[in-house]
């Protein structure tokens, strides 16, 4: 690592704002509500004629990363041109850097921990670029940038496809259940209430004010943003903590 070069962020990348306004041709959208958390992809596009302000012009292999609550960590690298959301950065790398490298660099935790950190705003807190492009960071040769980038990519293509075949036995999941549970249920199966074969334990009303800074023996506070969409665990939200009180141990 002895060519590595220190620089600051503004060095090595630097934001595009081309503006796109409304009555302009028609491209494809992404706003924040497309981008998943955390899983670099997006879940959706939108169409320009549903859009009713003013926004910002993207270019194939641009990253683009949601500065607003940055810690969600919605970072993507569309392959098509489009508009974005205002509250979406469009990066391009500065001479002497590999836009792919630039991409997975924006998806280092690391950075997005530092852009919240820095945010400003507390109920809506958003990533501040003059903040953010003073930070100081260790970049390699160009080279090796590329080298950096290509494993990634071949990481996050069988990623992909994990992902595509999860989608698959999911949908067979689901066929399954339909067909045992609903479509071939027997005539002498006992109808019940769901409240007679499953319990119900309410979780407990926190504030912003309770959470405290993580110390060992403190409890995460399990909330509706750890559930994926349709099931599952989202294991990279922002983390809140409380103490382990006494008036807690019974649910516990």
């Amino acid at each position: 690592m002895s060519s590595w070069r220190e620089c600051k962020l503004g060095d090595i990348a630097k934001l595009s704002k081309k503006a796109w306004k409304v009555g302009n041709e028609q491209m494809p959208y992404i706003g924040l509500e497309h981008i998943e958390e955390a899983k670099l992809r997006l879940n959706g596009i939108g169409k320009s004629e549903d859009v009713a302000s003013n926004k910002f012009r993207f270019q194939a292999g641009d990253t683009l990363f949601g500065k607003l609550r940055p810690y969600f960590r919605k970072v993507v690298k569309p392959n098509f041109d489009g508009i974005c959301s205002t509250d979406i950065w469009v990066i391009n790398p500065q001479k002497g850097i590999d836009k792919d490298f630039l991409f997975y660099f924006f998806t280092n935790q690391e950075l997005v921990d530092i852009s919240y950190s820095g945010s400003g705003g507390t109920r809506m807190p958003r990533a501040d670029w003059d903040f953010l492009s003073q930070t100081i960071w260790n970049i390699p040769p160009l080279e090796e940038q590329k080298a950096i980038a290509e494993v990634l990519s071949s990481l996050d293509d069988k990623i992909d496809l994990l992902h595509r075949q999860n989608q698959t036995l999911e949908s067979l999941a689901q066929t399954l259940f339909k067909q045992w549970f609903i479509e071939e249920a027997k005539e002498d199966w006992e109808e019940k209430p769901l409240g007679d074969i499953a319990v119900v334990q309410n979780g407990y009303a926190f504030s912003s004010k309770d959470y405290i800074e993580y110390e060992s023996g403190h409890l995460e506070v399990f909330k509706m943003g750890h559930i994926e969409p349709g099931g599952g665990l989202r294991f990279s939200p922002k983390a809140d903590f409380v103490p382990r009180e006494k008036n807690l141990r019974n649910g516990l």
